[in-house]
């Protein structure tokens, strides 16, 4: 990072003459100013390679899987190839593969179509509202025939 911020500091050159470790940052050049918190891009803080690791630990913490985890990741930090990382991250996580057929979502079955009136009832009920209490108001019935 020190190669990043000696560049914001005093101008950047040609890509060719920049070292390979700072060549990941020449697209976004413009975009990229130093801070007292650290390098920031868009807002963003840049995450140094030392510290990818704990960052991804950290935005990973509560298991909720690889879309979560990379909004998460987009909306305070920055490093090239963030996206991979996180995905990487994710996908090796213990935890996650261990539950990850549990939180699957249940695939939708047509039902078979009944050939003529009230042959097949089925009805359903689902909560329209997260309330500490719930009530019958709170409610939705809905029945098929």
């Amino acid at each position: 990072m020190q190669g990043v911020l000696f560049h914001i500091n005093n101008g950047w050159l040609q890509k060719k003459k920049t070292k390979i470790a700072v060549q990941p940052y020449w697209h976004c050049k413009e975009e990229l100013y130093s801070s007292k918190e650290g390098i920031i891009f868009r807002g963003r803080l840049v995450v140094p390679v030392k510290y990818r690791k704990e960052i991804l630990k950290l935005l990973h913490v509560s298991h909720k899987g690889i879309v979560s985890s990379k909004i998460k990741a987009r909306e305070y930090f920055y490093w090239p190839n963030l996206n991979r990382d996180v995905e990487e991250y994710v996908s090796k996580c213990k935890i996650c593969q261990k539950y990850q057929r549990e939180n699957q979502k249940e695939i939708l079955i047509n039902p078979e179509i009944p050939g003529r009136s009230w042959q097949k009832v089925v009805c359903d009920f689902f909560c329209l509202f997260k309330r500490q209490r719930t009530s019958v108001n709170d409610r939705l019935f809905v029945q098929v025939c």
